[in-house]
């Protein structure tokens, strides 16, 4: 059995002429490289026609160099183009934390507004049909919570940001109080705000429905009595 390496045409040119056995049978096997999706070689076999082992040697030979570029590849892929665009590691912050603070998400933070009769507008978008809204009446909703999640957005990105430098800090072992204080400090304050700005969402929204709109949201919601006696919903149920 005869073995040849060719390597593919470049990206856009010729289709470059691979090299054939002399008596006519060749069997060519692509090497994938799946960072860029192109096969950057082709094995080529000439199997030996008066063996009958020929063809399996050349299928175990085509697969034994398939695992090695696959897993050259996984390699690679460790620093590919979308590893900037991973969620960065905080030891204070859970994945989902970090996640639902840069997506500008409710994270339950308005909660007093929630379960006293002010819908958000996230929830209030997604029970339209139910609560009978009108089409001028979604936009108006949607616009109130599209500017909120802009909001959320840059202050979630400033509290992951905060929170990356001062776990940071301890990692290196070079943190003093007055730093810590400062961090802590500018945590606290970039949370009291994202906090504010998902209670004004649904301050924004309650002026814009009936009494009786705002009665069948708490009810789709689950929400039998907020005045303090009746059943509460879980946390994950008024995220947004």
């Amino acid at each position: 059995m005869k073995t040849a390496w060719t390597a593919s045409p470049s990206r856009g040119g010729p289709i470059a002429a691979r090299p054939r056995c002399s008596y006519g049978i060749t069997i060519a096997i692509p090497v994938l490289r799946f960072d860029t999706h192109r096969a950057d070689f082709f094995i080529m076999f000439c199997p030996d026609l008066d063996k009958e082992s020929s063809m399996l040697k050349a299928i175990n030979f085509a697969a034994a160099v398939l695992i090695v570029f696959a897993a050259d590849t996984v390699v690679a892929q460790g620093v590919g183009p979308y590893a900037g665009e991973q969620p960065p590691v905080i030891k204070a912050l859970s994945a989902e934390e970090t996640r639902d603070l840069l997506e500008g998400r409710g994270m339950g933070l308005a909660k007093a507004a929630e379960l006293n009769r002010h819908p958000g507008p996230m929830h209030v978008l997604e029970l339209a049909g139910s609560l009978g809204l009108s089409e001028a009446e979604k936009e108006t909703v949607n616009r109130v919570f599209e500017a909120m999640r802009v909001e959320a957005r840059a202050l979630g990105r400033d509290i992951v940001a905060v929170e990356s430098e001062l776990d940071r800090l301890f990692a290196r072992g070079s943190a003093d109080p007055a730093a810590v204080g400062e961090m802590t400090a500018k945590i606290a304050a970039l949370q009291g705000r994202l906090r504010a700005v998902h209670l004004n969402a649904h301050l924004a929204i309650r002026p814009m429905l009936a009494s009786e709109t705002i009665a069948r949201y708490d009810a789709l919601r689950g929400y039998a009595d907020n005045t303090g006696g009746g059943r509460v919903p879980d946390t994950q149920s008024h995220r947004h």
